[in-house]
């Protein structure tokens, strides 16, 4: 029998619990590149999205981008062990009833369909080694070292020709600036540089005052998604 549909799944058990993408979550939810590169500032949304596209897969018809819905085995992987209990403990929320098999140990979920998303820290990179994968999350790339992807992961995706998605607000100096400079001409990859305002949950008024508070520079990175201003140039209008 093929795998349930996340519509299948959530209307058959009621069991699912993920968010409704937002508008501006949508060009990189639908987007058939087979890597994406994000570069987002704070409370954009990178981990909603990320969440969206390890269960329920990405894509489009033609070119579809297994979730773990789909059979897909999914890594998330963060820069150290206390981010990894973060987004565990929000996959757990989305998936609290819908697994078949959960370890507390190794951070990994299995749905009903065999697939499975499970959470790996990047300060073991001993243990990214050896499993092929149809998909993997690279949180906060700006805080890894680039052999994490060089050397463990982008291996581990070749048998099965997985996909991968990297989010992190930038930093100066981070091998995560230059990823965004080769996204754009590399085949089978996009890429987007998107400020904290484009979430609508956001207030004009507080990100007014984080500027104030944070000095421009700082607040160029965080928010705006843009180091030029810690290079000591002016941001473009």
């Amino acid at each position: 029998a093929a795998p349930l549909t996340l519509s299948e799944m959530t209307t058959a058990t009621r069991r699912i619990l993920l968010p409704g993408p937002m508008e501006h979550q949508l060009p990189m939810l639908l987007s058939p590149a087979r890597y994406k590169v994000l570069c987002c500032g704070r409370r954009w949304g990178k981990s909603v999205l990320a969440l969206l596209a390890a269960v329920q897969g990405h894509g489009t018809a033609e070119f579809p981008l297994k979730g773990a819905i789909q059979g897909g085995d999914i890594w998330w992987v963060a820069p150290s062990y206390p981010v990894a209990s973060i987004i565990w403990r929000d996959l757990k929320y989305s998936l609290r009833d819908a697994w078949v098999d959960k370890s507390e140990e190794q951070l990994r979920i299995t749905l009903p369909t065999g697939g499975s998303v499970q959470i790996k820290s990047a300060d073991r990179p001993e243990g990214l080694r050896g499993m092929g994968l149809d998909g993997v999350v690279i949180d906060e790339v700006r805080d890894m070292d680039e052999e994490v992807w060089a050397e463990a992961l982008r291996p581990a995706l070749s048998d099965r020709q997985g996909w991968a998605m990297f989010i992190s607000t930038p930093r100066g100096g981070s091998w995560f600036n230059r990823l965004l400079v080769d996204a754009q001409v590399l085949e089978g990859w996009e890429w987007w540089q998107r400020p904290s305002r484009d979430n609508p949950t956001l207030v004009a008024e507080d990100l007014t005052q984080a500027r104030a508070q944070m000095g421009a520079a700082i607040f160029a990175q965080e928010y705006e998604a843009d180091t030029t201003l810690l290079a000591g140039l002016a941001l473009p209008e």
